[in-house]
């Protein structure tokens, strides 16, 4: 956290004796690391000696085949006030450095690749390494960015236009670290935060704002189906049924994933590509109990919205993510919808 100087080599067998004990002594390297890398490391520490903190050590990370051929970095850390070097002149009249008999700090390591990091679980591989565009990122969009990036996506993009307050943190992935702040600024770094091997994009939530707009809809349409297409799934987290019945009827080739909740979370709607928005409307429509009175609406909102804790919500969404991914895996996405039991000791889902 105090440097971001280090330097690195790569070396040709594992700095082990008898494959088992790390080397103690400096010394131990000598026919592992050649004259170019101990020139080019004496050099460096000698230039920037007058400006290191010499409270802090120098590290050295050195990267390895392990047996299994997978690759391994091990990290020494140099005291730059401590001469390490020694070496003497040869019948040619060059300069040889030796690696001095001085014992070795070790950092400790671990591995941090795809492989380990998601080693213990992750989604299906046609689903991670998707890129996938996530639309609204409330109390649905944002727990949905959290998960996929903890089962090992690696390309998110974001979109939405909103502004995260205090009353939005109780239910869905944000912090009150910042009480206020965009919500895909702040998604993204949360996003950063968890995986080291994910990429996330912002694409302005303005775009799918217009296109709500008669007006500019016509001449964005094009550009829009072209931007979108550059995913291979699209979660519509916005709960917004114009901007759910534009998206279905927009060329896109993208695979679009709606996610809509009842007041109350009595029930979850996923409806994917094409006639999404039939599908949405005819199960909050006609099938389902969906409250539309006992809705949320406080002052300044911007409109109302249905009541459920982070409890309700995550438990829906977790569910309705782990059959997404179920289905991807088989080449089988569907629409479906997921319910509680009269007495909420059990979840139902029915396919479409």
């Amino acid at each position: 956290n105090q440097s971001e100087q280090g330097l690195y080599i790569f070396i040709k067998n594992a700095p082990a004796i008898n494959e088992r004990f790390s080397f103690d002594n400096w010394n131990n390297f000598e026919d592992l690391i050649d004259q170019e890398f101990l020139q080019y490391l004496s050099r460096y520490m000698i230039g920037i000696r007058s400006t290191h903190n010499s409270k802090l050590p120098l590290p050295l990370f050195i990267g390895f085949h392990t047996k299994d051929r997978t690759i391994h970095w091990q990290v020494a850390l140099i005291n730059i006030d401590e001469n390490i070097f020694e070496g003497s002149t040869d019948i040619n009249g060059r300069y040889v450095y030796k690696l001095r008999n001085k014992s070795i700090t070790w950092a400790i390591t671990n591995n941090s690749s795809y492989s380990y990091f998601f080693g213990r679980g992750s989604f299906n591989e046609r689903l991670t390494n998707s890129k996938i565009l996530i639309i609204g990122v409330g109390a649905v969009g944002s727990n949905v960015a959290k998960t996929l990036t903890r089962c090992g996506c690696r390309y998110i993009s974001l979109a939405d236009y909103d502004i995260k307050k205090p009353e939005n943190i109780c239910r869905s992935e944000y912090e009150f670290i910042y009480a206020y702040a965009n919500k895909v600024d702040e998604l993204r770094s949360l996003l950063y935060n968890i995986s080291p091997f994910i990429d996330v994009n912002i694409i302005q939530g303005s775009l799918t704002q217009y296109i709500k707009i008669e007006a500019y809809a016509r001449e964005l349409a094009a550009g829009i189906e072209t931007i979108l297409s550059n995913y291979d799934y699209i979660f519509d987290c916005s709960t917004d049924d114009d901007l759910m019945y534009i998206l279905d009827n927009l060329n896109v080739t993208a695979d679009i994933i709606n996610l809509s909740i009842t007041n109350h979370a009595q029930s979850l709607v996923c409806g994917v590509s094409p006639n999404t928005y039939k599908f949405v409307r005819h199960q909050f429509d006609n099938i389902l109990e969906n409250d539309v009175e006992d809705l949320y609406n406080p002052i300044g909102c911007w409109s109302p919205t249905f009541k459920a804790s982070y409890n309700d919500i995550s438990t829906l969404i977790q569910f309705a993510l782990k059959h997404i991914n179920i289905m991807i895996s088989n080449e089988q996405l569907n629409s479906f919808v997921i319910n509680h039991d009269d007495n909420y000791e059990s979840l139902k889902v029915s396919k479409f």
